[in-house]
């Protein structure tokens, strides 16, 4: 028999009363395996020692997982962290635009145009304002 432990899901000594002596079965979703070892202390051995595989392939699993949740968390902090910035730079952009006669839409056609200053006067944006 070949069995891939990481597609097991238990292993245990078999309750069947048909089959005394020595008997366990490991079982996964689609089968269950029924085993016989030469002895008591081999049965538990073999229980043991699955049961040990199992055991270390769950823990890897719940720590994948739990890696991968605080990798979502942190995300999602990022993630929350910008709206709120990208909410408050709205408000400033909303205020600056008021204060120019302009709309937010215009100030940002300005700066895609490549434009970092905005003049005022002329209601535009320059990328070089000369000192007074």
């Amino acid at each position: 028999i070949f069995l891939y432990f990481f597609i097991a899901i238990s292993v245990l000594k078999t309750t069947d009363s048909s089959k005394k002596n020595n008997f366990f079965q490991i079982n996964t979703p689609r089968r269950i395996y029924h085993l016989r070892a030469e002895s008591e202390d081999e049965m538990n051995f073999w229980i043991n020692g699955v049961s040990s595989v199992l055991r270390r392939l769950n823990s890897n699993v719940d720590e994948s997982e739990s890696q991968m949740q605080l990798e979502v968390e942190t995300l999602n902090n990022r993630i929350s962290d910008l709206e709120n910035d990208n909410a408050k730079y709205r408000r400033a952009l909303s205020i600056v635009a008021q204060e120019l006669g302009m709309t937010i839409d215009e100030i940002l056609a300005q700066v895609e145009k490549g434009k970092d200053q905005i003049n005022p006067d002329e209601n535009s944006i320059s990328l070089h304002a000369e000192p007074s």
